[in-house]
């Protein structure tokens, strides 16, 4: 697994990568095969021709070889499988996409030989490296949008010398002596230039995973931390967590599980998540046994149109309540499920004393034909819960019926409520903005900052208005 793999978690021939950089695309010229690969035309390029007897003035000088074409995945980066004997240019085209090159380079008795370009979809350069019989031989450089990234030697294809890492702001990360692929001294730097302490590595590729780790952490990015922990093997993987403990400790990151199909998280790499963000996934039992067995390190739940199903039972999707219905919450601070659940057993969790003792944000939506039923946001509204929260964001039947729900109700650490509501236009003028006094009342709600009414009716609310209050009306 090459460099980038690790640092970016996917391909490296990026489509929208804008470098401005397009060393790659001077490697396709058409006469840029070898002088020595079997040229039909024998005759000295320097002789002039024109005391030929057989080459008039006019004549064009034999075409160059077309290049032999390997298709190559999207973001492949290794060596590639050529037919024996082949000499002459090379070109790499996407397998599915053949209009898409991908790189070039030469063959010599059926190996890579010379230099090799890697490029972007749109002839960015990506990589250069020099082989020689099919070994990387000679410099090498890493770029990424226009950018030297990774700059060092090849000697019988191991890394070999001084090599050296750069970040995208093109300051020094790493500098590392490297002797026959064996690692020796190395610094490791901070992005103010000021040096880390180096940690134990056990090759070139193992010295790669802890730059990319660090890349992640001092770029503060989630997916660059996890897909480099995804890299390490088990012992390397225990002293990468730790390393991460301490840095995390004293400055806290959202971490959330990478999107995809089936997480595993019961991989140890997650044990620095401290989010799980889904949209439109569909879980198994299993799946939902290992979400709750998280619960414990969850500071953030967010589902968008996620469900649970059996495959054992013929059974539609359900909700997925029963996440917290089990497990320790103990530390959720923000909650938010759309189209997610039944409200009535939400509400009813919800409403235990203690379940969720550091919850501060709750969103709750669903369709527009499924919203809050008033007596259960009304159940809402009285819990206990209800008084600790400081952002809610509801889905609910009547605005008014909130309001009054809250009328003697105290939110001391409200800071931002959001109701969206249906109106039926020919009651509009029914609505006395005074029935929605309540929802921002000084006494009730001193810190509430932001009232919005989606779906409200449209008319000014005087009586609402106070210094340091914003009210939004939305369609």
């Amino acid at each position: 697994m090459s460099f980038w793999k690790w640092l970016f978690g996917g391909p490296e021939a990026d489509p929208d990568s804008g470098g401005t950089d397009s060393g790659g695309t001077d490697s396709g010229d058409t006469d840029s095969g070898d002088t020595d690969s079997g040229d039909t035309d024998s005759g000295d390029p320097d002789s002039g021709g024109t005391d030929s007897p057989q080459m008039s003035a006019s004549s064009d000088p034999p075409p160059a070889p077309s290049p032999f074409v390997v298709r190559v995945e999207l973001g492949h980066r290794g060596p590639v499988a050529l037919p024996v004997d082949l000499d002459g240019p090379v070109e790499l085209r996407e397998t599915k996409r053949p209009e898409w090159v991908l790189g070039r380079g030469h063959a010599r008795g059926g190996a890579m030989h010379g230099s090799w370009e890697r490029t972007t979809i749109h002839g960015d350069l990506l990589s250069r490296t020099e082989y020689r019989d099919g070994d990387r031989h000679g410099p090498h450089h890493d770029r990424r949008c226009a950018h030297l990234i990774a700059d060092g030697h090849h000697a019988d294809d191991v890394p070999n010398g001084r090599w050296a890492f750069h970040r995208h702001d093109d300051s020094l990360c790493a500098e590392v002596d490297v002797d026959a692929g064996v690692v020796g001294a190395w610094r490791w730097l901070r992005p103010d230039g000021t040096e880390r302490e180096c940690v134990a590595v056990e090759d070139f590729e193992s010295l790669q995973r802890w730059l990319a780790l660090g890349e992640g952490w001092d770029r503060r990015s989630d997916m660059i931390l996890l897909n480099a922990l995804e890299a390490f093997d088990e012992t390397e993987l225990s002293a990468a967590l730790a390393w991460l403990a301490p840095l995390l400790a004293a400055k806290p990151l959202a971490i959330g599980v990478p999107a995809m199909d089936e997480p595993d998280l019961d991989e140890r790499r997650f044990d620095i998540v401290n989010q799980l963000v889904a949209d439109h996934m569909e879980w198994t039992p299993a799946q939902l046994r290992q979400i709750v067995a998280r619960a414990p390190q969850l500071k953030a739940l967010v589902l968008y149109e996620c469900s649970s199903y059996d495959p054992r039972r013929e059974a539609e999707p359900s909700g997925v309540d029963s996440l917290l219905a089990e497990g320790d919450w103990s530390r959720l601070e923000a909650l938010s499920l759309v189209e997610s659940c039944d409200f009535e057993e939400l509400v009813a969790l919800l409403e235990e004393p203690g379940r969720f003792p550091a919850l501060r944000e709750l969103d709750l939506g669903g369709h527009d034909d499924d919203p809050l039923a008033p007596e259960t946001a009304a159940r809402l509204a009285a819990s206990d819960l209800f008084g600790q929260l400081e952002r809610v964001s509801l889905k609910i039947e009547s605005s008014v019926g909130f309001a009054d729900a809250l009328r003697a109700r105290p939110t001391p650490l409200l800071e931002r409520l959001e109701l969206r509501s249906g109106w039926d236009e020919d009651d509009e003028d029914d609505v006395d903005p005074e029935d929605l006094h309540p929802l921002a009342d000084p006494e009730l709600r001193p810190r509430l900052s932001l009232l919005r009414l989606e779906g409200a009716p449209n008319t000014d609310l005087p009586s609402l208005a106070r210094p340091g209050l914003t009210i939004e009306l939305g369609a």
